[in-house]
């Protein structure tokens, strides 16, 4: 009997789980449209367009990058425990 009540939802969770549903609905139809209508402007470059393309310029480090990503995951990670308990 222990196993059936697990399965059962509340009706407080029925309404969460549809909530987020309708939030991640309307998250990527905006995003769409949004993407969709997008025109961009290129009169602001017309004059600075070059022929040399130019790879790996970027204006942060790739180890820089990593070390933030790294501490952003073990912060919330860190974070996820102490809430969690």
């Amino acid at each position: 009997m222990k196993i059936v009540a697990q399965f059962v939802s509340t009706p407080r969770k029925v309404l969460y789980r549809t909530s987020r549903m309708i939030n991640m609905v309307f998250q990527i139809g905006s995003g769409l449209i949004l993407t969709a209508s997008y025109i961009p402007d290129f009169s602001s470059i017309e004059g600075n367009l070059s022929q040399e393309v130019v790879f790996g310029k970027t204006s942060i480090p790739l180890q820089v990058t990593l070390l933030i990503a790294t501490l952003a995951y073990f912060l919330s990670q860190k974070k996820f425990r102490i809430s969690k308990s």
